[in-house]
């Protein structure tokens, strides 16, 4: 037998997107859920981020709930190299996913993409101390988990539009055999 749900009992139930469009524009603010650095990224990973609040619409609906999934790019990474250069990250914003509908996203902004430049102490190190100054290298960029940045949406994005609704099916002709049985006396006498 069932029992009733008892009343009393809270349990934690995200959010659900209402019925509203997501306006082209729209700022996303965003944490890192997956560290990068120019160090160890690779052109063509995916970093994973979240959102950082909830979205709202126009008529204060929510669109995105906190914490929806948001991945970005690795478009170019090298790391920090002799002579002082500076390790280079460059990540894309490429979408955030809320209820199996991707949208997409662009202008990500995460701070700077350039780690330390070092090439003015390498040339006074090297004019100092010789050759072991150039072996002086740049700084990496890292970016760890938690870190905070922004994306701009793309395009208007209806969201959490209700299904539509389905027509009913045609009746189909159905073909019924009917039997029918006498107790009628066969043959003769």
């Amino acid at each position: 037998m069932a029992r009733a749900a008892d009343p009393s009992a809270t349990t934690a139930v995200a959010p659900m997107p209402v019925p509203g469009v997501l306006r082209a524009g729209t700022t996303i603010d965003v944490e890192f859920s997956q560290a990068a650095s120019s160090r160890t990224s690779k052109s063509g990973d995916l970093v994973a981020l979240k959102t950082v609040g909830d979205v709202r619409g126009v008529q204060n609906e929510l669109l995105i709930p906190a914490g929806s999934p948001v991945v970005a790019e690795v478009i170019q990474a090298s790391p920090a190299r002799m002579m002082g250069k500076a390790g280079e990250l460059t990540l894309a914003a490429r979408y955030v996913e809320v209820g199996g509908t991707r949208i997409t996203l662009k202008r990500f902004r995460f701070g700077t993409g350039n780690g330390k430049d070092n090439t003015g102490t390498t040339m006074a190190a090297t004019a100092l101390i010789g050759l072991p100054g150039m072996l002086i290298s740049g700084g990496n960029v890292d970016v760890a988990v938690g870190a905070r940045a922004n994306a701009v949406v793309v395009s208007d994005t209806p969201l959490g539009a209700p299904a539509p609704a389905l027509a009913p099916a045609p009746a189909s002709a159905a073909t019924v055999s009917t039997t029918t049985e006498t107790n009628q006396p066969t043959g003769g006498l």
